[in-house]
């Protein structure tokens, strides 16, 4: 797969805030079965990462060893050429699916927007 607007959005949020991504990213599950997303992020959504899909359907009947191997899914259509990185977009969207990485490589940003008081 040709690197494509969900590698340039992602590289962005990468660059501005401190994360981990690869794409795209070939997963190949315990029972042979393989999963190509455009974009795995790192640390988020799983232990593994969270793999981002365009369709449900390349997951739907994968998705229970998807998450017994470890990593989470988001089916997210890909942006268009005109849509530009938006950085609150994204940290809210990372802020939902959570961190699962070292507690001492948890970004400052993710920190402040998920402490309360």
């Amino acid at each position: 797969m040709e690197k494509n607007n969900f590698f340039a959005h992602w590289k962005s949020a990468a660059e501005d805030l401190g994360i981990e991504f690869v794409g795209p990213f070939d997963l190949k599950l315990p029972s042979g079965a393989h999963v190509h997303a455009p974009v795995l992020v790192r640390y988020f959504g799983g232990p593994e990462g969270m793999l981002i899909v365009p369709d449900f359907g390349l997951v739907k009947d994968l998705s229970d060893e998807i998450i017994q191997a470890g990593y989470g899914f988001s089916v997210m259509s890909e942006p268009s050429g005109i849509e530009e990185y938006d950085r609150d977009v994204f940290i809210g969207v990372l802020a939902e699916w959570g961190w699962h990485g070292p507690l001492s490589q948890k970004p400052i940003w993710l920190k402040e927007s998920t402490d309360v008081g």
